[in-house]
């Protein structure tokens, strides 16, 4: 752009140094002042591009996300017991239900559970 100097210097064009001198003086003046503008206008836009990627990441991932933690928390239900621990569960389990059909009227009250098509049985 500052090659425009050398316009003035062809045969015929130098009525242009009036306008073209100052022009140069204000590009110069204003160089550092646009640099900044698109130094910043270019870091916002890579800003939003990886903010978009991370979003499109993050949703994928949020349904592998549940599925695991369904299926760790499936391994921790399913999971083998000690016998100790067995007995224990066996026991609060049988308290919980007999809680429950007394609170129910002597109906047997389901605890929720999830089934692997997504549903829960609320």
């Amino acid at each position: 752009l500052k090659a425009v100097r050398f316009v003035v210097l062809l045969p015929g064009l130098g009525f242009l140094a009036v306008v073209v001198e100052p022009a140069l003086q204000f590009m110069d003046h204003m160089q550092p002042f646009v640099n900044f503008v698109f130094d910043l206008m270019f870091s916002i836009g890579f800003a939003e591009g990886l903010a978009m990627i991370a979003t499109s990441v993050d949703r994928q991932a949020q349904h592998k996300l549940v599925w695991m933690s369904m299926s760790v928390a499936r391994s921790m239900r399913d999971g083998p017991l000690t016998e100790q621990e067995q007995t224990c569960s066996t026991q609060r389990g049988s308290d919980a239900i007999q809680e429950s059909n007394d609170e129910h009227g002597g109906t047997a009250h389901q605890p929720p559970t999830w089934r692997e098509d997504g549903a829960w049985n609320l």
